[in-house]
């Protein structure tokens, strides 16, 4: 079983709502990783800066 760690830096790139290259080759990424059944975690503290950013920048 694989498991993948995903931090804020990873995890802002594929939440952001204007995705740029970058952002839509790490989504298909991880897409990929999940369809192969690669469990995918992180912390909440990469959720809660993650969200922080999203709102501040609302």
């Amino acid at each position: 079983m694989a498991i993948v760690w995903l931090d804020s830096g990873i995890i802002g790139l594929i939440a952001n709502p204007h995705k740029q290259r970058e952002a839509e080759a790490c989504e298909r990424w991880l897409l990929g990783l999940a369809a192969k059944g690669v469990y995918i975690v992180s912390s909440s503290l990469c959720d809660y800066e993650v969200r922080r950013n999203l709102i501040l920048e609302c």
